[in-house]
């Protein structure tokens, strides 16, 4: 199965991840897709699950305790995709519109290194990302570090570069969302956009019997608006970019 093969790569990461995980109490396993609000909602389902109250984290939230949900970095990778598997057991990911998202990835991992308050120390991810992009563009392996943090990278650079790697080779802050939650496995009980998150944590709430789930006050989630770059993209590579997150776009239900 592909939701297997993902599962494998991700036990590889020498990051530790938890972006598929059991909520034992509220009786929901949820695939956290990168660049989807998935920071937050994987605080927030956290805290949910224990009966605490929201408070901005103050550790990684894509780093995974013992304490919190079973989850492919703290549990057997087998009774993860067990539990993906499940047809008794409610499902759910939230995707985001496939332009919009490429394009905060750019800004916020290649482009620029942009720190989170929690993981303001770690800068390899960048390089690394950097790196890839470079050497495809170079034809070769990888480029060398100190070239990749001196030399710009372009958001068609980038877009190129995606439209032209195939999905498993890609970082997952680009990789088209379908991949990642293995749609052609995993059955979802509930589909989301982070652009209606408000609608999307009210079905949650009907979903996990809880009272009406909201974003906290003064909560940012990221979103984004076309850049000027992006609708500055040709429009052979706009098309070739919507043909590759094609099933994205259908899947979430975007118009391209």
């Amino acid at each position: 199965m592909r939701f297997e093969n993902i599962l494998n790569r991700i036990a590889m990461d020498p990051t530790p991840t938890s972006d598929y995980a059991y909520f034992k109490n509220l009786g929901v396993a949820v695939c956290f897709i990168r660049k989807n609000g998935s920071s937050f909602l994987k605080h927030y389902m956290s805290c949910l699950d224990q009966g605490k109250e929201f408070q901005p984290p103050t550790t990684n939230p894509h780093v995974p305790r013992k304490r919190d949900s079973l989850n492919a970095r703290t549990s057997n990778l087998r009774e993860i995709s067990a539990i993906f598997s499940d047809p008794s057991i409610p499902k759910v990911v939230i995707g985001r519109n496939p332009i919009l998202r490429l394009e905060s990835a750019y800004r916020s991992r290649v482009k620029v290194h942009n720190l989170e308050s929690y993981n303001s120390d770690y800068s390899g991810g960048w390089v690394a990302i950097r790196q890839q992009i470079l050497g495809w563009k170079l034809g070769s392996c990888a480029a060398d570090p100190v070239e990749a943090v001196s030399k710009g990278i372009s958001f068609q650079e980038l877009a190129e570069y995606v439209v032209s790697t195939p999905s498993w080779e890609l970082d997952q802050h680009y990789s088209p969302q379908v991949y990642f939650a293995a749609t052609e496995d995993v059955e979802y009980s509930l589909v989301g956009k982070l652009e209606q998150l408000d609608s999307f944590l009210s079905d949650l709430s009907e979903l996990v019997g809880k009272p009406q789930l909201e974003v906290p006050d003064g909560y940012r989630v990221n979103s984004a608006k076309a850049s000027e770059e992006s609708l500055a993209l040709s429009g052979d590579l706009k098309a070739r970019i919507e043909a590759r997150f094609s099933a994205d776009f259908e899947f979430f239900g975007y118009q391209s």
